[in-house]
């Protein structure tokens, strides 16, 4: 029985047609169909697990999804409205990493996060969490010579 084989990529669709030349084997055989590698697909959203406050910064914390394919990388955004339409700050992690800083934003200020999953199939991305942003803590002085000089006036009965 003759046999043909060929390599298939995961996730692209083949058309296989077969006949027969000779009128005997009309009506008979069989297609066999084997070793075909599981279909990939985009990667499951993420679940933010965390968006902690630093000054002018929030750091996002993320678990990968543990359905769909893998995910090659991720993005962390963060939005100053709730539907996520101004980018106030971006930031790539690689398949690996869970956590992301997200600089260069307003202190007092509240930001939407979202962490997006890719892969070459697609991505997906996960519901926004809510963060704060810290103020910077170096607004005041604190210290006797960031004040400057304290003069107290004597007076005769003190002496």
């Amino acid at each position: 029985m003759p046999r043909i084989q060929f390599n298939v990529t995961a996730g692209q669709t083949y058309l296989i047609a077969f006949s027969s030349y000779r009128s005997a084997d009309q009506g008979t055989g069989n297609l066999v169909v084997s070793n075909l590698a599981a279909e990939s697909t985009a990667p499951s959203a993420p679940t933010i697990s965390s968006v902690t406050s630093q000054v002018n910064a929030l750091t996002a914390n993320w678990s990968a999804a543990t359905t769909g394919s893998a995910a090659t990388s991720f993005t962390a955004n963060a939005y100053s409205d709730s539907l996520l339409t101004n980018l106030a700050s971006t930031c790539a992690a690689t398949s690996s990493q869970r956590t992301c800083q997200l600089t260069g934003l307003t202190g007092g200020a509240t930001y939407w996060v979202t962490v997006t999953a890719t892969n070459s199939f697609g991505s997906a991305t996960s519901t926004a969490v809510s963060g704060v942003a810290q103020v910077s803590i170096n607004s005041t002085p604190e210290t006797a010579a960031e004040l400057g000089t304290i003069t107290y006036p004597l007076h005769d009965h003190c002496l």
